[in-house]
């Protein structure tokens, strides 16, 4: 059997929950040929974890200003200038590789290959709709391409979301993907050396990131008794902070391990980080982007807002003192249930 894993390049969080899904996959599906298409950053992880990589997509940067996105209207033309060049790079990936199945983790460049030559395909999703439109022109271009996403995911054969809640038809909500460690948190804070009160401040690696960064560990070094751990996220730089209190990174492939040791997470609104926090029982704050259309409401769903960042000390303390939730498990299991299940179908 052949498999195509076609990934949104947008950050870490998609590519590291297909990963998850991926290498477990490996394991289910021992006479499998998996390769991989997305690109930036997310296309370097897959290859640490020896899988073929097709670095094909390119994220379409948002327009940040002062922490907020703006100019909507022209990120998602911009986006849709990228599908139609991509559409037809992923067609040839596709010609060349067969596969059996296509699975695609919220990126819609590869589906019109998978229809049209009749490939079954399942979509991996947190998305079902978008709202950005400020006035009555947005709001035709909102409706648009509304229209136009639903239509894309009601054509696959199996829509999986991790997400809690009721599922409906083709349409699975199984919870949340995160990458499990079978060390306890005392040994992995051992290991990271970890003696302190620990707060994790990502960043993700885009300009937002950086923006959040700075304002968390302006507000964090007010905690004298208290280690901060910065993670910038691929394609930003370590700024070198002369403090004996303070540890930079670039990037850490093992993430989910630092978000289980700490005591708090300083992070934007991405699903996959909010995820990790949730299965591990780490307490959070949650900064999304002002006025994404999906940062936001992630961020309100667990009752943090971009204005927030002007509020981070009090929400530090009040945070450190909170206590730790008792630990989850993932449901990756379950999607790669659902996966393996749904291949055997198309096979027989």
């Amino acid at each position: 059997m052949k498999i195509l894993f076609s990934v949104n390049p947008g950050g870490l969080g998609h590519a590291t929950r297909s990963l998850a899904i991926a290498e477990l996959l490996k394991k289910k599906l021992r006479r499998a040929q998996i390769e991989i298409i997305t690109g930036n950053s997310s296309a370097e992880l897959f290859r640490a974890h020896t899988f073929k990589v097709h670095d094909l997509y390119r994220f379409v940067p948002y327009t940040i200003i002062n922490g907020k996105m703006r100019f909507h209207s022209i990120w998602f033309l911009r986006y849709a200038l990228r599908y139609m060049k991509e559409k037809n790079s992923a067609r040839k990936i596709v010609e060349q590789f067969k596969p059996t199945l296509i699975i695609n983790d919220q990126d819609l460049a590869i589906i019109p290959s998978a229809l049209e030559l009749k490939i079954p395909i399942i979509y991996i999703t947190d998305v079902l709709g978008i709202a950005f439109a400020k006035n009555p022109i947005s709001q035709i271009w909102e409706n648009y391409l509304n229209n136009a996403l639903t239509n894309l995911i009601n054509s696959c054969d199996l829509v999986l979301m991790p997400l809690e809640g009721k599922s409906h038809g083709k349409t699975k909500r199984l919870g949340p993907i995160v990458r499990e460690t079978k060390k306890t948190r005392e040994e992995l804070r051992k290991e990271f050396n970890f003696t302190k009160k620990t707060i994790l401040i990502t960043g993700g690696g885009s300009e937002y990131g950086e923006f959040i960064v700075k304002k968390a560990v302006q507000a964090a070094q007010n905690f004298s008794d208290a280690d901060i751990v910065i993670v910038w996220g691929p394609g930003l730089r370590k700024k070198n902070y002369d403090s004996g209190n303070i540890r930079e990174f670039e990037t850490i492939e093992n993430l989910y391990e630092y978000i289980y040791a700490s005591d708090l997470v300083i992070t934007t609104a991405g699903r996959s980080t909010i995820s990790e926090c949730l299965v591990y029982g780490t307490p959070f704050i949650a900064l999304p982007i002002g006025n994404h259309f999906e940062q936001v409401p992630h961020a309100l769903a667990h009752g943090f807002k971009f204005e927030d960042i002007y509020n981070l000390e009090n929400l530090i303390e009040k945070s450190l003192n909170q206590p730790r939730a008792q630990r989850k498990s993932s449901s990756t299991e379950r999607f790669a249930d659902e996966i393996v299940k749904f291949s055997h179908e198309i096979r027989n």
